[in-house]
């Protein structure tokens, strides 16, 4: 039916496979669908709300038939075959209707069966009338950033997944999970957008469908993403994903911004995730909360649980005005790492309702917020 290299066969499986479950309850859902297009072969992989096609230069015979093939029974067999081998995948007939295929190079053959291209469930993206074009790297950044503030509780559906919020000025991202809040912002100058950016909806990505748009764009310079009310489809490179998007309406994490009369500390982000990493050593159970204390020139910090032990340790720091508060540690570690460059501020204040905003100094684009968390064990400061 075909011959294609080992290596562009190994890599459309690797791209398509992921959202395929071994575990399955029909059939077809544990297959990979391979179809002709063109001179290209595409393989195409789905686990029901996210679909995954990936595309490869193949020479077809006239006899070949899409069909569909056990994708883990595929990748094993590929995987195994001899590396820079080309591969003949030959169609074996029974009572006339392809019913197994061979994959053969040299002496080497592995027959598999199949089942009808016909049966398998393709998710039909329709009409998808919003286009955004922008740089992969660019993107990619912003979701990483965010991704750690989605809400995983599920039946807070609507929080579930990251905001794609365009407007004139440019693209925002954001997430939240009702203690934290990231938002990253692309300008509009950097996006290559066929829509008028205002036009695009505010659209909400769930998680599993964020993390598996980061594989399809990892190592490409471009991505397309077309959306419409129900699908968001991402081009990049030669793979195809379509996902299904959350329905609802995301609060507005806008109104929570820091005014004129916020506090400011700043300090090094560096200095202050080392410090965090190593109070923390004394409360795995990152709930428990770190004490924060700034004043002068310094901040502290202190944790406690009284099943392992306690810990201090201090950075220095610029503080406007004196603070006191307590986090959640992992919280703003992870905030810590999103954070471009190692000088950093933190605004507090009453106008953010005992919330804290890090940032780069001046920043009002790209920001997290955390909600403050009085430690359940840390050693009150004196």
């Amino acid at each position: 039916m075909l011959k294609i290299e080992k290596p562009a066969l190994a890599a459309a499986i690797a791209a398509a496979i992921p959202v395929v479950s071994k575990t399955a309850k029909v059939p077809i859902m544990q297959h990979l669908c391979i179809e002709r297009d063109g001179d290209d072969l595409t393989l195409r992989g789905s686990s029901g709300d996210i679909e995954i096609a990936a595309r490869s230069q193949a020479m077809f015979d006239a006899d070949f038939e899409a069909f569909t093939v056990p994708a883990h029974l595929l990748e094993d067999a590929v995987r195994r075959m001899p590396d820079g081998s080309e591969l003949r995948i030959e169609r074996v007939d029974f009572d006339g209707r392809l019913s197994h295929i061979n994959i053969r190079t040299g002496r080497s053959r592995v027959k598999l069966p199949v089942l009808p291209a016909s049966d398998f469930p393709k998710l039909d993206a329709g009409n998808l009338p919003h286009q955004i074009s922008l740089n992969a790297t660019a993107l990619a950044k912003r979701i990483k950033a965010v991704l750690p503030s989605v809400c995983t509780d599920l039946s807070r559906y609507i929080l579930a997944g990251v905001v794609l919020d365009p407007a004139d000025d440019g693209l925002r991202l954001a997430a939240t999970d009702g203690h934290r809040l990231s938002v990253r912002f692309i300008p509009a100058i950097e996006i290559d957008q066929s829509d008028d950016l205002a036009k695009v909806p505010r659209t909400i990505i769930p998680t599993r469908v964020m993390e598996r748009a980061l594989k399809v764009m990892d190592g490409h310079d471009d991505v397309a993403l077309e959306i419409s009310d129900q699908k968001i489809r991402v081009t990049s490179g030669r793979t195809v994903m379509i996902g299904k998007i959350i329905e609802g309406v995301y609060p507005e994490y806008r109104r929570i911004k820091p005014d004129a009369g916020a506090g400011r500390l700043a300090f090094s982000s560096a200095a202050l995730h080392a410090a965090i990493s190593r109070v923390l050593v004394v409360t795995p159970d990152a709930g428990l909360g770190v004490a924060f204390h700034a004043v002068g020139e310094q901040m502290s910090l202190a944790a406690r649980d009284m099943a392992v032990g306690e810990a201090d340790d201090e950075i220095a720091c610029e503080v406007e005005t004196e603070f006191r508060g307590g986090f959640n540690g992992q919280q703003m570690r992870d905030a810590l790492e999103n954070t471009d460059g190692d000088k950093v501020e933190y605004l507090v204040g009453p106008a953010l309702d005992g919330t804290t905003l890090l940032r780069i100094p001046g920043d009002d684009e790209n920001y997290t917020i955390i909600m403050p968390l009085q430690p359940k064990y840390a050693r009150p400061q004196a």
